[in-house]
């Protein structure tokens, strides 16, 4: 290992961690690697539940303390905007350079930069990928890949002018008539490696785009793993997290179910994590103790998991992250459940989702996963079934309050509280 380059990279993080400790402590929680199989820096999410940081070591040393910074920053956007997911089927170079417009902003008022009282920005690279001034500034990669102007015969991001903010005809276009620049690799300056030549396309991509291909997890398993770091970030940073990226946090796999409010109708105030109660009894003076709110005494919801076949990936993503939000202040057990018995995590706590192995996708069988609960007598004020309801039932009613949450409208035995998926 390089050690002046990892200490290079350790001392930008320590500087965010102290100057914006939002983006600091996202990157003390990334693993990185060094590689001479990138020029610059990349990051990508792995099925393990890490997220990756490759970088050069060369490229490292060749930024002073204030780039690499700006640098850092830049990073952990493609991470919190989940950008090596959401680049799907799109053109890889017309995205490489809406994802950099999204992160980047506008060069008049850039984002991932260095900046001291009184001191101008200080940006990692002078002709990166800068919103055009004239464009919106708020828009995510998606909105600004469709904005960008394409070379209507190979279909790339047509040469861009940094400085008028618009496009150049591509050599397709010049040579339109004269019989050449028809084959597949036409020319243009958007092909090759990715990167963009004389700040043309938007400008030069500040980081390696194409380690976004080493990850391999869904958009659900991204998603949770991404929301867990924000999580901490926000908390690290006493709530204060970038506006403009607010928007990109409040989606990270959010429930679809409000269960705060469902379940409170039918347990009782306490399913919301507390209870009215009095201090104790003071032994000195034989009076009454003073009126107050216990958080001790909460609501068990037990859970459980149908973990058939039927049941894709993406819903068992969306049924922990429906979990994940029941497991704050509220006790909670899960049960997994196909044809048979699964698996059972006597006290689930936020994050475990990446402990607890799916097994089963058989048969459905969730009616003798109801019968289990009751000849177990696990204790639950609250049963919560997630499943696509193409099962039997029991016919006799549940002890406690019963609900079912469904991916798709099904029926449910009449004393079943019947919840039904919105759109993800």
């Amino acid at each position: 290992m390089d050690e002046v380059a990892y200490d290079l990279l350790q001392k930008a993080r320590c500087k965010l961690i102290i100057v914006e400790p939002f983006y600091g402590t996202i990157c003390m929680m990334m693993n990185y690697k060094e590689s001479e199989h990138t020029k610059t820096m990349g990051v990508c999410i792995r099925d393990s539940g890490i997220v990756s940081c490759v970088y050069n070591p060369s490229f490292v040393k060749s930024m002073n303390a204030e780039q690499l910074y700006g640098i850092m920053k830049h990073e952990c956007e493609h991470i919190i905007r989940m950008h090596p997911i959401r680049i799907a089927d799109r053109m890889h170079d017309a995205f490489n350079v809406a994802a950099d417009f999204a992160i980047n902003g506008k060069k008049s008022d850039p984002r991932c930069a260095y900046k001291e009282d009184g001191q101008a920005s200080i940006v990692p690279m002078e002709d990166g990928c800068f919103i055009p001034e004239d464009w919106p500034a708020d828009e995510n990669a998606e909105t600004y890949y469709d904005m960008l102007p394409k070379c209507n015969i190979c279909g790339s991001v047509m040469p861009w002018d940094n400085k008028t903010g618009k496009a150049k005809k591509c050599k397709h276009q010049e040579n339109q008539g004269q019989g050449q620049g028809q084959g597949p690799n036409c020319g243009c300056p958007t092909q090759g490696n990715g990167n963009y030549k004389n700040g043309n396309a938007g400008g030069r991509l500040i980081d390696d785009h194409d380690i976004w291909k080493e990850t391999n997890v869904s958009e659900g398993e991204a998603k949770q793993i991404v929301r867990q770091m924000v999580e901490q970030a926000r908390n690290n940073s006493k709530g204060n997290i970038p506006g403009h990226l607010k928007e990109f946090i409040d989606k990270l796999a959010a429930p679809v179910v409000r269960w705060k409010e469902v379940i409170k109708r039918f347990v009782g105030q306490h399913a919301g994590g507390y209870r009215r109660t009095y201090s104790r009894r003071n032994r000195r003076h034989d009076v009454f103790g003073i009126k107050g709110i216990s958080h001790h005494a909460v609501a068990t919801l037990g859970i459980i998991v149908d973990t058939s076949g039927s049941i894709g990936a993406d819903d068992l993503r969306q049924f922990f992250a429906e979990i994940e939000s029941l497991g704050g202040k509220t006790k909670v057990w899960v049960l997994m459940w196909d044809a048979g018995f699964c698996g059972f995590h006597k006290r689930y706590r936020r994050g475990d989702w990446k402990k607890i192995p799916v097994v089963g996708r058989g048969g459905t069988a969730m009616e003798l996963a109801q019968k289990y609960v009751i000849d177990s007598r696990i204790p639950a004020d609250a049963l919560i079934m997630l499943t696509d309801g193409i099962t039997n039932w029991m016919k006799d009613p549940m002890p406690m309050p019963f609900f079912v949450c469904l991916t798709q409208d099904n029926e449910v035995p009449d004393y079943a509280e019947k919840i039904v998926m919105p759109s993800k």
